[in-house]
């Protein structure tokens, strides 16, 4: 069985950015979702994250019970200027559902409120700059404006990828500014495996250290499988497990690419 490395880098797409769990958004245009198809390649990409929340609060006169269901939609566009060089765009959507439940102990009475509210978020510029050959050495420099009510941001990252068919084993190193929330570092392993020249299976885990708090890093893992539907075109489905703050969360993905 050979491997093929773009089919490799577009599963690993995702897996990098879910070990990282930054506090400001920045839409996963990962070093590894680069096609290596050289200069001219142009490369398309639909995204859709489900992330749904709970808690409980109870005592002698009341309890309370919240849930957050969270959807993210997002479609990215890359350009390779050259074979060493790819700008990339990123434009997300969010809509947040809240519901809030409260019973009087005392009474016996009970009260429920719901809101949703959509949100457009401001677009991610990016630049990666990588090598053309094993071990894969990515350098991602990134910049959010303040638009749509977003603060400046920006986002660094290095990832080295060591090559061996059929798999392929990355580490990374990232950190983001946010002009309110401040300064998050990152680092995350991801590794993927390539089954049959259809289906490639990849995990990930990653810890955030965010500056602006002391408390325990917030660690992630990731788990992914992708179909590839042709040469450059791939889905992927995926899970990510979040704990922060002695709770753990779960994130759904779901990602197609389309490579031109």
């Amino acid at each position: 069985m050979s491997l093929r490395l773009p089919q490799l880098t577009a599963v690993l797409c995702g897996m990098l950015a879910a070990g990282h769990v930054h506090a400001q958004t920045f839409d996963a245009l990962s070093p590894l979702q680069i096609a290596r198809e050289g200069a001219g390649g142009l490369s398309f990409g639909l995204g859709v994250t489900y992330a749904p929340e709970s808690g409980r609060y109870a005592d002698d006169a009341l309890t309370l019970s919240t849930a957050q269901h969270a959807l993210t939609a997002s479609a990215r566009l890359r350009y390779n200027l050259t074979d060493t060089l790819t700008l990339g765009v990123s434009q997300p959507l969010t809509y947040a559902l809240s519901q809030l439940h409260v019973v009087n102990g005392a009474e016996g009475q009970a009260e429920g409120k719901s809101s949703g509210r959509f949100g457009l978020l401001a677009p991610t510029l990016l630049l990666n700059v990588h090598a053309d050959r094993s071990p894969y050495a990515t350098l991602e420099l990134g910049s959010r404006p303040p638009l749509f009510g977003s603060a400046w941001g920006a986002h660094i990252e290095g990832t080295l990828s060591l090559l061996h068919d059929p798999a392929l084993l990355s580490v990374s190193l990232g950190a983001d500014w946010d002009e309110r929330e401040g300064t998050d570092i990152s680092v995350s392993l991801a590794g993927s495996l390539l089954l049959n020249d259809f289906v490639t299976l990849s995990s990930s885990v990653g810890q955030t250290w965010l500056l602006r708090e002391v408390a325990e890093p917030i660690t992630s893992l990731g788990f992914a499988t992708t179909y590839d539907l042709g040469p450059r075109d791939t889905v992927t489905a995926a899970v990510t497990l979040t704990r922060r703050q002695e709770s753990w969360s779960v994130t759904l993905g779901l990602n197609t690419v389309w490579r031109r």
